[in-house]
């Protein structure tokens, strides 16, 4: 009984204290806010530089002819890494590398479609634009081994033979006549 008597008191004292320090506070005051600021009319858009936008062009799908004696057991295929849909990141990696390169960005290109092999790194046509840019920055030596990359992963004739035709660019800058042939040869040129 004492230890309650003793809490309560010692409550009382604590509760009449804060009381006391509450009604000494100043009343809350309305404040009153700044005016709002005049909206100034909108700034016209920035001009836009002419930039072309290419279309990524998907490689053609062909279906292959059946097998007269179908085995018992067909495994499922993985379709070649070229014909399978690529990314939203690649493709606006490629349109970006594409807009780069178009103003001249050729650093920029670079590092863009390199991002873009990091996510598909059997991308043909990655490989390719990639080989494209290395050959008009002067780096002949990158470039073909970047071609032959494509021409690696290339899932259509096409590709292909857009890849030996770099590799024979490449080859013929660095002075190999007799490799250059061979890859214009094998371009169909």
């Amino acid at each position: 009984m004492k230890y309650i008597s003793r809490f309560s008191s010692r409550f009382s004292v604590i509760a009449a204290a804060g009381l006391a320090l509450a009604a000494c506070a100043p009343l809350p005051t309305r404040q009153t806010l700044p005016p709002a600021p005049q909206q100034a009319k909108p700034a016209p858009p920035p001009a836009v530089p002419n930039v072309v936008v290419r279309p990524i062009q998907m490689p053609e799908i062909r279906d292959q002819p059946l097998q007269e004696s179908a085995p018992e057991v067909i495994a499922p295929r993985e379709p070649a890494p070229a014909l399978r849909p690529a990314s939203p990141a690649v493709v606006a990696l490629m349109n970006r590398a594409r807009l780069q390169a178009d103003t001249g960005e050729m650093d920029q290109a670079a590092a863009s479609l390199e991002r873009a092999l990091r996510i598909e790194p059997q991308n043909a046509s990655l490989w390719l634009e990639l080989a494209q840019i290395k050959l008009h920055q002067g780096n002949p030596s990158q470039a073909e081994q970047m071609a032959l990359r494509a021409v690696r992963f290339a899932a259509d004739d096409r590709t292909e033979r857009e890849a030996w035709g770099i590799v024979a660019l490449a080859r013929q800058s660095q002075g190999d006549a007799a490799g250059a042939a061979e890859a214009r040869r094998k371009a169909g040129q």
